[in-house]
C-alpha cells in the first residue's frame, strides 16, 4: 500500500496516531492556488475510537504557504494551522442519514475507506 493510504476506520478504532510532512509539490490542486509550491504541510492524525457512535478521528494541519497579494502582488506567508475532529461513514448514503441539527460545528463527517488518501485529505483541510 502506498505510503499515504491508511485504512481510516482502522486509524480510528485502535485509537492510533500518524504523524508526518508531506510536501505541497505532491498536492497540485492547492499548489495551484500558491505563488510557491516550497514547503510542507505537518500532520498529525489521532484516532478517537468512537463519538455519538461513529469512529472518529482528528486531524491537526500546520503549515506556512506563500500567496501572491492581490493588491501589490508580492509574496507573503501565510500561517495555516486547522485542527478538526471528523466522524466517519462508510457512505455517502450515510452521511445523509445524519440529520443537520446534530451536526456539531466542531465535527465533520468525512466518508472514510479501508484505502484512504492522507494527501488528499490534508490537501482538502489547508
Amino acid at each position: 500500500m502506498p505510503l499515504h493510504i491508511i485504512d481510516i476506520f482502522d486509524v480510528a478504532r485502535k485509537e492510533g496516531q500518524l504523524e508526518g510532512d508531506i510536501s505541497l509539490r505532491s498536492m497540485p490542486e492547492l499548489g495551484a492556488m500558491l505563488a510557491s509550491d516550497q514547503g510542507d504541510v505537518h500532520y498529525i492524525v489521532e484516532g478517537l475510537g468512537v463519538i455519538r457512535g461513529l469512529p472518529a478521528v482528528r486531524l491537526a494541519v500546520d503549515a506556512n504557504v506563500t500567496l501572491s497579494c492581490a493588491r501589490c502582488q508580492e509574496n507573503i506567508v501565510c500561517p495555516i494551522s486547522r485542527n478538526v475532529t471528523f466522524l466517519l461513514v462508510k457512505s455517502e448514503a450515510d452521511a445523509d442519514l445524519i440529520p443537520v441539527d446534530e451536526d456539531d460545528d466542531n465535527e465533520d463527517i468525512i466518508v472514510g475507506s479501508q484505502s484512504f488518501s492522507l494527501i488528499d485529505w490534508v490537501q482538502e483541510e489547508v
